[in-house]
């Protein structure tokens, strides 16, 4: 099974307080089958916008959100010292979502875990390429406008995009450019004098997710009406 099938199902029996029954087998196996195209691609198996966690020396890392790395730069840049940063990333890749300690209590955190770490220099390395990320580098996107954009053109709320793979939001920002080029496109053909500029098409993995995202929102509405 999927993990986003794993982490979303677990997400809605938290919510909705519903317990599993035989009959819920079919929809869970459905959503699971939407999962699969959305991590395969409808042709590149190779392909994913959700990453799988990465086990390595009894822990698994979680890849990076936008909520983790405005954590990272308002509060674990700004508590830890420069040297304790890759191995401050790694905690804070321990966590699927953004930690709850602040201020001088994540150095305590970060040493503590550091104790008990088993990896080797080869496995910081691979954990770090695999997610893209140079040693304390800290980024200086503008989270907010591109949040916001998250918001307005593919719905949820914040918090949802604060929490959500890095992977996906590279993956819709791509979309959302395409779509304005495209739309560029064809206003310029139809100024040329085209009688039918082709207006942009969804890419695959968008109508894959608003399947899956459907799917979803359907499996909540049926187990809270459940209880």
């Amino acid at each position: 099974m999927q993990q986003m099938t794993i982490q979303d199902v677990q997400a809605l029996l938290t919510e909705t307080g519903h317990v599993l029954t035989v009959q819920d087998i079919a929809s869970v196996v459905e959503l699971n089958k939407a999962a699969d195209v959305v991590v395969n691609g409808p042709s590149d198996k190779s392909d994913s916008i959700y990453a799988f966690p990465i086990l390595c020396g009894g822990e698994a890392f979680v890849a990076p959100t936008i909520g983790k790395q405005i954590y990272w730069e308002e509060q674990v840049s700004k508590n830890v010292p420069e040297e304790l940063w890759t191995c401050a990333y790694l905690w804070l890749l321990t966590f699927a979502d953004v930690p709850e300690e602040r201020g001088k209590d994540i150095l305590k955190a970060v040493n503590r875990w550091g104790r008990k770490c088993k990896l080797n220099e080869s496995e910081v390395k691979s954990i770090i390429t695999a997610y893209n990320k140079e040693e304390g580098d800290g980024g200086d996107a503008n989270y907010g406008e591109i949040i916001a954009l998250l918001v307005r053109e593919y719905g949820k709320d914040v918090s949802h995009w604060l929490n959500a793979p890095e992977s996906e939001i590279t993956m819709l920002i791509a979309d959302w450019t395409r779509i304005q080029e495209s739309k560029a496109a064809a206003y310029r053909s139809s100024k040329a004098g085209s009688k039918n500029p082709l207006p942009p098409v969804p890419s695959p993995k968008i109508k894959a997710l608003k399947t899956y995202r459907e799917l979803k929102d359907k499996m909540r509405e049926s187990w809270l009406k459940s209880e």
